[in-house]
């Protein structure tokens, strides 16, 4: 895993364990959506480390990584729940 992903191991492990989620989905989700920059910016208006839409996040500021990754993971965790609990839906959604 890169450095620009294995910085901010301590906040995806926590948010992880907060959800439930193997933090190496979270890292690798991380990697694929902005290589870890939290400062991403998707031609589609995705923000932040795992590129999450402001409509999924009203009112939170999805450039603080935290923030960021609470609202990815919560939002997969949704997805995991609507597609009767199959992660490859989940992450696909």
């Amino acid at each position: 895993m890169p450095e620009t992903v294995l910085r901010w191991s301590p906040q995806i492990k926590e948010v992880a364990g907060q959800y439930g989620v193997d933090p190496d989905l979270i890292a690798v989700m991380v990697l694929c959506e902005s290589g870890g920059a939290h400062s991403a910016v998707s031609h589609a208006g995705a923000i932040g480390l795992m590129q999450v839409l402001p409509m999924n996040a009203p009112g939170k500021n999805l450039f603080i990584p935290e923030v960021n990754l609470t609202a990815g993971v919560d939002y997969l965790v949704q997805q995991y729940n609507n597609f009767r609990k199959n992660w490859k839906e989940a992450i696909l959604a």
